[in-house]
């Protein structure tokens, strides 16, 4: 559709599948610490898939932001040869401004800019709460591997754990790597 003689803006907007994806993340941002391994595997997918819908809305907001200075550069010229059409008795820079804030096109525009800029702004904080989210897995996977050299034997007559030593420690590494190697 033609009016006032340019096209009126077309959707910018992340396809519904992108959307999806995004929801489908944040619904894998909490953390099982019974199940480190899934974590630590899928860790590194979720980032990258993160990154690339990043990328793609970033992509959509510069491209929104191009579409909108162009309908606001065609509208004010518009307005500047066609006073008449916008209600405009003389034209000036205060009466040229009022009347493209009020253009229906530029306010669609810049709420398609608006949309997407939150569309990508939410797709970086959902990277910065997977980096987090790395961090935390990380730490889960120090606390497991120091629990997992900690004596689960019971001395006699005491409630406490003990603590391997540091030479019980290297034999029991040593003998774990020796069974892998097997």
């Amino acid at each position: 559709m033609i009016k006032h003689g340019y096209p009126i803006l077309k959707e910018i907007v992340m396809e519904a599948s992108d959307l999806a994806r995004v929801e489908a993340i944040v619904d894998r941002v909490t953390i099982d610490p019974n199940n480190l391994e899934r974590e630590c595997s899928e860790q590194a997918a979720m980032f990258e898939e993160a990154g690339e819908l990043s990328s793609s809305a970033k992509t959509e907001l510069s491209a929104a932001e191009m579409t909108c200075d162009v309908t606001k550069a065609r509208v004010e010229l518009d307005i500047r040869k066609n006073p008449s059409n916008y209600d405009l008795g003389k034209v000036t820079e205060g009466s040229v401004k009022a009347a493209l804030i009020l253009n229906v096109d530029v306010q669609h525009a810049e709420q398609v800019v608006a949309d997407a800029t939150s569309t990508y702004l939410r797709i970086r904080t959902l990277i910065g709460a997977l980096d987090q989210r790395r961090s935390m897995v990380s730490g889960l996977v120090s606390l497991y591997v120091h629990n997992y050299y900690v004596s689960g034997e019971f001395e006699s007559g005491s409630d406490k754990r003990r603590v391997l030593t540091e030479d019980e420690r290297i034999d029991l590494t040593r003998r774990i790597v020796e069974s892998r190697s097997n």
